[in-house]
């Protein structure tokens, strides 16, 4: 009887964590390093930017469409799209606070927020309509809530130390392993919203933070909100596209969708400057 449950345990494990785990976690631990560096030593603004590229959620939905195929990833999209609706929310309100609470009491508030926006969105099924609806009315009201704290703070540059390194890395592995053991096990709902938590926006907070202050922490996660436009375009496309197209031709067109939009943000980032409120 041990021998029969233990050959099944070992078989159900395997199912769940195999060996591409690992190829699948070392192809993220370099794109993180790659990216986070960028990320680190550039103002506000260009830090901001760089953060909002799909660090977490694109390999996420990359190693996602090879287990499961297109069908699986036009179901997750729509989910991700609904969620995703949570992260200028979260940006705005520790924004916000971490000025005056620090970042403790700033991002605390913020995830009980996301995480309980996250779960009614999710619950309530939303349509395509509906979720883009979601989207556009969550982010008419925060980018102009951000403007006054979007402010392109230069900072000293801060070295990098093994800390910050195990922290950007280890988190947005978690979610990438997450996210695939959440689509092995509970579906393609799970898994949007696993692979969407927002990991690098937390984990930059965090170090900001600490080692910049809350005014240099406030602005990133400011200038971040307009810049996370891009994706509440891209997860529509994917969930329109990823069927008809295949997956490599969707996300590709999502990819290239949130690097575009983000790059216009540089170009007319001095327009941007002057829409915002004075002394902000």
């Amino acid at each position: 009887g041990g021998a029969v449950w233990w050959g099944v345990g070992r078989s159900t494990m395997s199912e769940f964590l195999d060996a591409t785990l690992i190829v699948k976690m070392a192809a993220t631990v370099l794109l993180v390093l790659a990216a986070t560096t960028f990320a680190e030593r550039f103002g506000a603004f260009i830090g901001a930017i760089i953060a909002s590229m799909p660090l977490s959620a694109g390999p996420a939905y990359l190693f996602l469409a090879l287990e499961h195929g297109a069908g699986f990833i036009e179901t997750s999209s729509l989910t991700s799209l609904s969620v995703h609706a949570m992260t200028p929310i979260l940006l705005v309100i520790c924004a916000a606070l971490v000025w005056r609470f620090g970042i403790v009491v700033a991002l605390g508030a913020a995830l009980v927020v996301w995480f309980g926006g996250a779960f009614l969105v999710t619950r309530s099924g939303l349509s395509l309509e509906a979720a883009v609806c979601l989207n556009v009315v969550v982010f008419a009201i925060a980018i102009p809530a951000s403007l006054w704290m979007a402010a392109d703070v230069r900072a000293k540059p801060v070295r990098r130390g093994i800390v910050d390194i195990v922290l950007h890395v280890g988190a947005v592995a978690a979610i990438v392993v997450a996210a695939i053991l959440a689509g092995r096990v509970l579906g393609p709902r799970a898994a949007g919203l696993t692979a969407l938590v927002p990991v690098i926006w937390i984990s930059v907070a965090v170090i900001l933070a600490v080692r910049a202050g809350g005014e240099m922490c406030a602005s990133v996660l400011a200038n971040g909100v307009p810049a996370m436009v891009g994706f509440a375009i891209a997860f529509p496309v994917i969930h329109l596209t990823v069927v008809p197209l295949g997956w490599p031709t969707a996300l590709s067109i999502a990819l290239a969708i949130t690097v575009g939009w983000n790059l216009l943000l540089t170009v007319v980032s001095p327009l941007l400057a002057r829409a915002r409120p004075a002394g902000g």
